[in-house]
């Protein structure tokens, strides 16, 4: 799936939706290359205790990408000053 990053990022700039099927060895890597909105990832493991790890994982990995996008509280501050 990786290689596809370059469109799956196009498809998301033009505000559509993205839900992909990959194996839970591409989740990572995808969600550090796309905006966690809109985009869903359906994946597959062996047994549940196996799928527990990436859950937890995609939790941590999408929080820190939003708290990234985010506009810092001081960013908006300046905007609303230059008004």
């Amino acid at each position: 799936m990786l290689p596809w990053v370059s469109l799956l990022r196009r498809i998301q700039k033009a505000s559509k939706l993205v839900h992909i099927s990959v194996p839970v060895s591409d989740v990572e890597p995808l969600l550090r290359e796309l905006s966690p909105k809109g985009l869903m990832i359906e994946t597959w493991c062996a047994t549940e205790d196996e799928a527990r790890t990436p859950l937890r994982k995609a939790f941590v990995w999408t929080k820190e990408r939003v708290q990234a996008l985010k506009p810092s509280p001081l960013s908006s501050e300046k905007a609303n000053n230059a008004s």
